[in-house]
């Protein structure tokens, strides 16, 4: 992430958002939000309800902002969170989300009956699940 931050800064971007792509049901307002967010911000995080993210952002990308986090923990929203602050950047939250990572995610997925088109076809080609 760190890397694709910097690659975006030398393209001239001046807030950037990284956002996952299991969580198909994200309201667009709440990426419209981090980008508003990194106006008054260094980073800003998309809280999962699994402690993870579904979206991470920067104005300006910092050596260490990545340091020292566990990836796909319960842990790794808070540890991303320090990580930023040992770094001596500012963050912000945006709404907290869900993400598809397992199973009963899918199934929740499937009962508020939101699904998108591709989500669907999937899963007609792959009952039982």
């Amino acid at each position: 992430m760190l890397h694709c931050f910097e690659d975006l800064s030398q393209q001239g971007h001046q807030r950037k958002l990284i956002v996952g792509s299991d969580s198909p049901t994200l309201p667009p307002d709440n990426l419209r939000a981090g980008l508003e967010l990194l106006r008054d911000v260094d980073t800003v995080l998309g809280p999962c309800e699994d402690g993870g993210y579904y979206a991470v952002g920067c104005r300006s990308p910092h050596e260490g902002m990545f340091d020292e986090v566990s990836w796909s923990t319960a842990r790794t929203l808070a540890e991303t969170e320090h990580a930023f602050e040992r770094a001596g950047l500012t963050s912000g939250r945006l709404p907290t989300w869900y993400d598809i990572d397992t199973i009963e995610n899918l199934r929740r997925l499937v009962a508020e009956g939101n699904l998108p088109d591709h989500t669907r076809r999937w899963l007609d080609q792959n009952p039982g699940l």
